[in-house]
């Protein structure tokens, strides 16, 4: 069969021949004119490129006219399963859609052919070569990264970039980046691969930074991918102790470990809490639990002793640094369980004073192991105390009360310009002091409190406490997240940003720069600089 039909091929096409030099002897200008239709394809050619595992390409179209005589019916046909058809009728000229599902095919070259087919049609069969180019994509998890640290503080916890391909593995990469205080473990790799993203938290200023990494890669699909790195520099951190209500005294011990006290709340009452970090702040381990109080205040005389204090006449003592705490029975105590101790103060390992509500006043001179009640002029609740030595210090609390003792036994009142509630005092030596309270009202004196000047504290919330390391270097914090710091050259205050808005009970400093500050709902406030 095959011999006939390429017979009869050659003596069609020496006929024609011989048809088209008598037609040009006679009339050189006489067009060839077909006999039946004739199909004719806008592309013989459809290229398809796509990434593996990722969408489908466009579709594309290949439009089927008739250039010859009669009517044109035609059919198409293909081998490949991942190629698709639709056949348009339409004006003057019908369209062939080609839909290329390349998702679930391997990377690589793939070969098709469309056949247009028409029994009548003068050149039938017609070809369309189909290729489709599945290339390997290459992506990047996550797709940004955010950085926070703290001026002066520790470097953030590194983060991991996830580098893969779809399709095929061993898509080789490169990683390059521009600042200084970033830093990757690799600079090159192949797919699967992973990059270590780290920060330097070295001489940064506060504020917001920025870097991008570019990953280089061998895939065409996506040569070039940038990660945009983001680093927030704070002054103060703010995060929350989960599960706390308020906390309500601080004390810190150098510059990795601190403690802190407060209560958490439930449907039976409070559960009073200390906790404590070694690690400058930025974990906190729960230390000793107390049914049915509230703790409020905690001090330490070295690295080993300490006293926390609370409701309910509760006194806890630490020899081991806070890692566990035994409680003096309240029976021993000369005042009632019922009382509500708020803060506590040693001046030296025998000699601490404690004090509350109702003008409650407790001294011991051996170590904490007993307590005698002293005297004062009234019967208001006192708030916070100061003891420079065992025989110096000063006492403060509502409406205006400011108390002195110059031998640690007998307590004399101080004149107080006011009738406010005071706070907080923090005497530097025993000349120069302060104490804090009203809203935009402070108290300084410079002769150990024989007089004390009324300055303005340029808050217009209620502050807390007080806490001075030397006598240029200090700060206040107060009500709705309020923190203000000493400025010697002025002898004036201004505020910091502690990006918090939550009170603030107590704060305590090292002269590095350390600081913790803690206040309501378990919040916690950490800077490594001062907070500038």
């Amino acid at each position: 069969m095959p011999t006939p039909l390429i017979i009869s091929r050659r003596l069609a096409a020496a006929a024609a021949l011989i048809l088209l030099a008598v037609g040009m002897s006679c009339n050189q200008n006489t067009p060839f004119a077909p006999t039946g239709p004739v199909i004719s394809l806008s592309a013989t050619q459809l290229n398809f490129f796509g990434a593996a595992g990722g969408g489908n390409p466009a579709r594309q179209m290949v439009l089927v006219r008739n250039t010859g005589i009669d009517t044109l019916r035609f059919t198409v046909t293909n081998t490949q399963s991942w190629l698709d058809l639709s056949v348009v009728q339409g004006n003057g000229a019908d369209s062939i859609f080609v839909y290329a599902y390349i998702s679930g095919i391997p990377v690589g070259i793939h070969y098709d052919t469309i056949i247009v087919t028409s029994d009548k049609a003068m050149n039938s069969p017609q070809l369309i070569a189909v290729t489709a180019t599945v290339q390997p994509a290459v992506a990047i998890s996550p797709p940004i990264l955010l950085f926070e640290s703290l001026v002066n503080g520790p470097n953030p916890e590194q983060q991991i970039l996830t580098i893969t391909s779809s399709g095929v593995n061993g898509v080789t990469f490169t990683a390059s980046k521009s600042q200084a205080w970033l830093s990757l473990s690799k600079m090159a790799g192949s797919t699967t691969d992973s990059i270590a993203v780290g920060i330097r938290n070295t001489n940064l200023l506060s504020g917001t930074h920025y870097d991008t990494i570019v990953i280089a890669t061998a895939s065409p699909v996506n040569p070039t991918i940038r990660v945009p790195i983001t680093l927030t520099v704070k002054s103060w951190a703010s995060f929350t102790v989960s599960g706390s209500s308020d906390l309500r005294g601080v004390h810190i011990i150098d510059n990795q470990v601190a403690l802190a006290v407060g209560f958490i709340g439930n449907t039976s009452g409070h559960t009073g809490v200390i906790l404590k970090t070694i690690d400058a702040g930025k974990t906190w381990q729960a230390k000793k639990f107390v049914n049915y109080t509230s703790l409020g205040g905690i001090d330490f005389i070295d690295a080993s002793n300490g006293w926390a204090v609370g409701d309910s006449g509760i006194i806890l003592h630490t020899s081991d640094g806070g890692e566990s705490w035994a409680q003096i029975p309240t029976s021993t105590l000369p005042t009632h369980d019922t009382i509500a101790l708020w803060r506590v103060k040693f001046a030296d390992l025998a000699h601490g004073w404690i004090i509350g509500v109702e003008g409650i006043l407790l001294r011991t001179i051996d170590t904490g192991k007993t307590w005698t009640i002293q005297t004062t002029p009234f019967s208001f609740s006192l708030a916070d105390i100061e003891m420079n030595s065992p025989t110096s210090g000063w006492i403060v609390g509502n409406h205006g009360t400011i108390l002195h003792t110059s031998d640690g036994n007998q307590w004399v009142q101080q004149s107080s310009p006011s009738s406010l509630d005071y706070w907080a005092i923090n005497m530097i030596d025993d000349l120069n002091g302060w104490i804090v309270g009203p809203v935009n009202q402070m108290l300084k004196t410079t002769n150990g409190g024989i007089t004390w000047e009324t300055r303005p504290s340029g808050s217009n919330t209620k502050l807390n406490d007080i806490f001075f390391v030397d006598a240029s270097t200090g700060w206040a914090v107060g009500d709705n997240g309020v923190i203000i710091r000493y400025q010697p050259a002025t002898d004036s205050w201004w505020t910091q940003n502690s990006g918090s808005t939550r009170s603030l009970f107590n704060a305590g400093f090292t002269a590095s720069g350390y600081g913790v500050a803690v206040g309501e709902l378990g919040t916690i406030l950490l800077t490594y600089n001062g907070g500038l």
